[in-house]
């Protein structure tokens, strides 16, 4: 599938990838593999000794010995699988955001983004889960914690390196894994960003690809998660990766295509083992994208997808469902599938608290919440308006009120809008240069 040795007819895209998409593929495969196995390990109870965990590297390392060497052999065509375009400079745009992200990372839990609680999250469960598997060497749910019956691939790497630290250190501090997880949740972003400048996409040139890596990484909100120890970063790479690939399978060889669909659902499977809701954010969009190129004679692959989806998903489901009492989704739904270790009151409780109030489930309100909670938030496109906001926060004082600002004072500086038109007219400039050369660019 992803061959560099021969490059493909204009006329006939063959999947000829370039190194760097190749590598990135790769790590998402490879680390989806490893949370699987820390999976595995902590259902048999053999998290301890630490290094137990500590094997899966090597064996990693061998796993991808072969094409690291492909890789190497074929490194004369670049990173990028080509020489460098003026265009490219477009990257230097994503130098502040990724250089805010690592040093955000630098900074321990509940000290910094107000917005996610001061990282909430991370010391609830990201974080704590993988303490509680490590010192109960089991990776069952645990009824005092609800987060624990959701899949949970981020977690395991988190658990995976904090075994790795204690067994390279001889630190027995619970946290010892804290700043890897965070530096690993950065370079998965990064991977994810890469992904969107690498995956050939028909109709969309490199310029509009460098753009879109750029604006993906420029958004506050990619900061503000990426920096933390959060499951954002799994869903994304694999989830980016698996759509360009359903983009861009139409223009490959009949066989290769068929591979093609094979991974793009395995990189579905570890997206939503990453975190449930990428199966609305990638798995409906993929099936969308596959039915809309070739109608009905389609179905088939895309029961094969979903199919191939559901199976690489399926420990995380398994297990859901034995601890809850046969809901393999388990707290979500717990009304219908079964609840488990809940009385209905619990569940029904749960349901509304995640769910939209009575009032605010119409198409138009729901247009409104999803407006507010982007363009017009200030972690989306922060606007003058936000700059009082900003000095409150830093000091810890009382932030003003937001609604007092006007739409368009919120809504932020236009540089998204400047740089999607700079990216427009660049793609626009390359599809026509392709055209007038023959072959694509």
């Amino acid at each position: 599938i992803i061959s560099t040795r021969k490059r493909a007819s204009p006329q006939r895209w063959s999947g000829s990838w370039p190194g760097g998409l190749r590598l990135v593929v790769a790590a998402a495969l490879g680390l989806g593999g490893l949370s699987l196995a820390m999976l595995l390990l902590g259902t048999l109870h053999l998290l301890d000794p630490p290094w137990v965990p500590l094997l899966l590297l090597p064996a990693a390392g061998a796993a991808g010995l072969g094409e690291m060497r492909r890789l190497a052999a074929a490194g004369r065509s670049g990173f990028l699988g080509r020489a460098a375009r003026p265009r490219d400079w477009l990257l230097l745009l994503a130098a502040i955001p990724v250089a805010t992200m690592a040093i955000a990372a630098t900074f321990p839990p509940s000290t910094l983004w107000r917005s996610e609680v001061f990282g909430y999250d991370v010391m609830a469960y990201h974080l704590e889960l993988p303490r509680e598997y490590a010192a109960a060497n089991a990776t069952a749910p645990m009824a005092h914690n609800v987060y624990s019956f959701f899949p949970e691939n981020m977690e395991m790497l988190y658990l995976l390196e904090g075994r790795v630290t204690t067994a390279l250190t001889g630190v027995q501090n619970p946290l010892a894994g804290l700043y890897p997880s965070q530096f690993l949740h950065v370079l998965l972003m990064l991977l994810a960003a890469a992904g969107l400048v690498l995956v050939p996409v028909r109709g969309l040139a490199g310029s509009g690809r460098l753009v879109a890596g750029v604006l993906f990484l420029a958004i506050p909100w990619t900061v503000v998660t990426g920096s933390l120890a959060y499951n954002e970063g799994g869903m994304l790479l694999a989830g980016i990766l698996a759509l360009g690939l359903a983009m861009g399978a139409e223009r490959i060889k009949t066989r290769a295509r068929r591979h093609t669909w094979l991974l793009v659902g395995v990189l579905l499977g570890l997206a939503m083992g990453a975190k449930l809701t990428a199966g609305a954010f990638f798995a409906v969009p993929v099936a969308w994208v596959m039915l809309c190129n070739a109608g009905l004679r389609r179905v088939r692959a895309v029961a094969a997808v979903a199919g191939l989806a559901a199976a690489v998903y399926g420990p995380w489901a398994l297990r859901a469902a034995i601890y809850s009492g046969g809901n393999p989704i388990f707290p979500v739904a717990g009304t219908w599938l079964g609840h488990g270790p809940w009385d209905a009151a619990m569940a029904a409780r749960f349901d509304a608290g995640h769910n939209a109030p009575l009032g605010e489930r119409t198409l138009g309100a729901r247009a409104g919440a999803l407006a507010r909670e982007s363009l017009l938030d200030s972690q989306w496109s922060p606007g003058v308006a936000q700059r009082e906001a900003w000095r409150a926060a830093w000091k810890g004082e009382k932030l003003p009120d937001a609604q007092r600002a006007g739409v368009w004072e919120r809504i932020g500086p236009l540089w998204p809008a400047v740089l999607l038109l700079l990216g427009g007219a660049l793609a626009r400039r390359a599809s026509s240069e392709a055209a007038a050369s023959g072959g694509p660019r």
